[in-house]
């Protein structure tokens, strides 16, 4: 009898142990800080830092084609359709020059200047690969802006009169209006046709250079 009463005892010594432990275990686990990190026997794989620019994928003729046509098409809803209206047909093709050319040297050109690499990838479609830091730069590009108009509103005026002659309209009669997109697809075309001849020049001008230094 007695020693059943010690077996007793002792398996209720053991279970208080037990649960003890237990409730320290618990307690301790609880004192612990809620952001301690879980570590786990598999590592994480580590985080790329840098994140895949979607713009430079883009080639660069697209960004800079698409650029210039959306600024002529903004330049003529805002300029002509907005002020535009209220003046003559060369007062308004003057201020949508004069308005080009600002523009592009305060905007455009910048914006090329800026986004462009080492490789000044941009160059080839600007007239004046120049930052806007001097009043000349200005002046020029103001000046290529309403050549630019000029040659741009000569296509409309062409245009119109072809179509008088073949249609066998009134004189005077406007077949074919100045809108926003079409103006920018014919001031794309004349002004890439422009780059174009200047990007031909300074190649020409280079290669002569480079035989020059070369020598015989």
């Amino acid at each position: 009898m007695k020693n059943k009463n010690k077996n007793s005892q002792a398996e209720l010594h053991n279970h208080y142990k037990l649960k003890s432990k237990a409730v320290d275990e618990l307690v301790e686990a609880l004192k612990q800080e809620p952001n301690a990190e879980v570590k786990t026997d598999s590592p994480k794989p580590p985080q790329d830092p840098y994140k895949i620019d979607r713009l430079a994928k883009i080639p660069t003729f697209v960004k800079a084609l698409f650029a210039k046509y959306w600024v002529a098409g903004a330049i003529c809803y805002f300029g002509l359709w907005g002020l535009g209206l209220f003046l003559s047909d060369l007062d308004a093709v003057l201020f949508l020059g004069l308005f080009t050319g600002v523009i592009t040297d305060l905007f455009v050109n910048t914006a090329f200047l800026y986004f462009e690499s080492d490789k000044k990838e941009f160059h080839k479609y600007m007239m004046l690969p120049v930052a806007s830091k001097k009043l000349w730069t200005l002046f020029v590009n103001v000046i290529y802006g309403i050549l630019v108009t000029i040659a741009v509103a000569q296509i409309y005026i062409q245009i119109n009169i072809i179509a008088i002659k073949v249609k066998d309209l009134p004189k005077g009669t406007i077949t074919l209006g100045v809108e926003p997109l079409l103006y920018g697809l014919f001031f794309l075309l004349v002004d890439m046709f422009f780059i174009s001849i200047k990007n031909l020049i300074v190649m020409i001008i280079k290669r002569r250079n480079e035989k020059a230094t070369s020598g015989p």
